[in-house]
């Protein structure tokens, strides 16, 4: 074997051989093996068996060991080249300062400048780019719409002193998800408003039988209490669709629902 190789493989297709063998036979084919891995140049068995056995290992422990030379040779290569590249880093550079070494050492100096410039624009647009995350989180609307409960209508309706059915209200609107068109609803108080105000329901002296329109409770075509403004505001607070908004003002006089599109 090669010089400072203490080992060899063995491989389990080796097996192969061995159950064909007997126990002697076995025997003189390990020593024949340690004898030829030790560079003893034993010579071949006279038994065909174990004579053809030895001839399958030693081509196999052959090419083994050209792969491990091959190795250790690249293995050196590698060495010599990282001693090489070490002994050249440690050189100092003593080489007279030319016009060429002049123009290398300011054109490293404009390197490093360069990459100082980089370095700072990168910190300015780091800045840039957290003030401007810190005033879009600011800037973040933080309310959400909060379902009311059957209680929380109920007490609102009385307070102000309407006859909206909220029983209806809430069924109405907890059916639709409490959305307004495609719309998520934005204040249910500004809803129950344009209920009342819509069908009349704060003169309950006053009030008609009342009529289903495209989701919405609407009475006579009378003029309501409410200016055109009013209803405008209430209707975009609510999000209507454009179907929407012309099905609620059928419920008026054309002069009044011209009057009211105008504010929307």
């Amino acid at each position: 074997m090669a010089a400072g190789k203490k080992a060899f493989v063995v491989y389990t297709n080796w097996k192969i051989w061995l159950d064909g063998m007997t126990a002697e036979q076995k025997g003189h084919w390990i020593d024949w093996m340690f004898d030829y891995t030790n560079d003893l140049n034993p010579e071949l068995p006279q038994d065909q068996v174990v004579r053809m056995a030895c001839l399958m290992c030693k081509e196999t422990l052959k090419r083994d060991l050209t792969k491990y030379e091959e190795k250790v040779n690249r293995f050196r290569q590698i060495g010599k080249q990282y001693q090489t590249d070490n002994d050249t880093k440690s050189k100092p550079n003593t080489a007279p300062n030319t016009e060429k070494n002049k123009t290398e050492n300011v054109g490293d100096k404009d390197k490093v400048k360069d990459k100082d410039k980089v370095k700072d624009k990168d910190k300015v647009k780091d800045i840039h780019n957290s003030v401007y995350e810190e005033n879009s989180i600011k800037e973040k609307p933080t309310s959400r719409f909060n379902p009311p409960t059957l209680e929380n209508i109920k007490i609102y309706c009385l307070e102000r002193n309407n006859l909206v059915d909220a029983e209806r209200f809430y069924d109405f609107y907890s059916s639709k998800g409490w959305m307004v068109g495609k719309n998520k609803m934005k204040d249910w108080k500004a809803a129950i408003r344009t209920w009342e105000k819509e069908a009349g329901f704060k003169n309950p002296n006053e009030a008609t039988p009342q009529l289903m329109t495209g989701g919405f409770e609407i009475l006579s075509t009378e003029m309501p209490s409410a200016t055109p403004q009013e209803v405008a505001n209430d209707i975009k607070a609510m999000h209507l669709t454009p179907l929407q908004v012309s099905q609620w003002l059928s419920s008026y006089t054309d002069d009044f629902a011209q009057e009211v599109r105008k504010y929307l």
